[in-house]
């Protein structure tokens, strides 16, 4: 079993449908997981992993943007 915490750096860009009018956000956000892994069969392991990501991106002109974001992983590994 373990857990983690940091700090996670985006950036997003945008591009107007009507010219070149392009916009770039640079933002940072915290993300948080834990996670579990586990052998079996010898070498081969199982390795099941949560991860949130958030944060708040402050625009100019619109309201801010709160964004979120939970990912799930599954995977199968190999110890060498």
């Amino acid at each position: 079993i373990y857990a983690r915490a940091g700090r996670v750096n985006t950036e997003l860009e945008n591009t107007a449908n009507y010219g070149s009018y392009s916009v770039t956000v640079e933002d940072t956000g915290v993300a948080f997981g834990a996670g579990l892994t586990t052998l079996f069969a010898g070498k081969n392991g199982l390795r099941l992993d949560y991860t949130r990501l958030n944060y708040e991106i402050e625009l100019i002109g619109a309201p801010d943007l709160d964004v979120n974001a939970d990912a799930f992983t599954l995977s199968l590994y190999r110890r060498f």
